[in-house]
């Protein structure tokens, strides 16, 4: 059986030099053994502390770099009509959220509101062929349910109570029986379900909510962004 070779904690290293006797010059080769250096303990102790550190910093910077991503991407700022709504996602659900000043048991505060929808969606895919024409009464017109909607339709007239008799300080009435005003009294809203997504103004400030696939909330938020954006410009005269 052949003798396994022993590997050997060094290499031979080889050097030539010029020799002259002041005649000739000849060359001489001289060779050695040059020891292998391993690292001691302590300076594998500190490599491994300094690739710890850098490897954490990487981490980090990637974290942070995702943070700002995802903070971006779920909280952008969006305006509509002077109005700025901030975009916030929470869990599944995503909101648009503003404020308006407001006056509430006598104390003035910021009256925070949030939508469903994006203000600048909305204006793109319902459109109003009038600006809307707001009356300090608003009578509602809001007598069906339809529960196959989820409750958009609940939702939807608390949003309208909301924001508009709380935070803004109207008077808003629910009349079942009630129509549209002839003489502009009063503002009129009715919410009725139809073919399409749309409000249809018939009278001198009376307006026809028509939703179609349960698009409640679109179409009742679509006029509320019109109440915040007209309340905002009269609160800054």
């Amino acid at each position: 059986m052949a003798a396994k070779k022993i590997k050997k904690d060094s290499e031979k290293v080889c050097e030539t030099f010029e020799v002259s006797d002041g005649k000739t010059e000849k060359e001489k080769i001289v060779c050695g053994d040059l020891q292998n250096k391993h690292s001691s303990k302590k300076q594998m102790k500190q490599f491994n502390k300094t690739l710890g550190i850098i490897l954490i910093v990487l981490i980090v910077l990637t974290a942070l770099f995702f943070s700002i991503y995802y903070i971006t991407k779920y909280t952008a700022k969006i305006d509509y009509k002077g109005t700025e709504f901030t975009k916030i996602k929470q869990g599944q659900v995503t909101f648009y959220h503003t404020t308006i000043p407001s006056v509430i048991e006598g104390k003035k505060i910021e009256y925070n509101i949030y939508l469903r929808n994006n203000p600048n969606d909305l204006a793109k895919r319902i459109n109003l062929n009038d600006t809307i024409k707001w009356r300090n009464l608003i009578v509602l017109n809001i007598s069906q349910r339809y529960p196959e909607c989820d409750g958009d339709d609940v939702i939807s007239e608390a949003n309208i109570n909301q924001v508009l008799k709380t935070g803004m300080g109207l008077t808003v009435g629910k009349d079942e029986k009630a129509g549209c005003d002839a003489q502009g009294r009063y503002m009129y809203i009715e919410l009725d379900q139809g073919n399409k997504t749309q409000i249809e103004k018939f009278g001198p400030s009376c307006y026809k909510l028509e939703f179609n696939n349960c698009e409640i909330l679109p179409v009742t938020e679509r006029i509320l962004i019109e109440a915040i954006a007209e309340y905002n410009k009269n609160s800054q005269k």
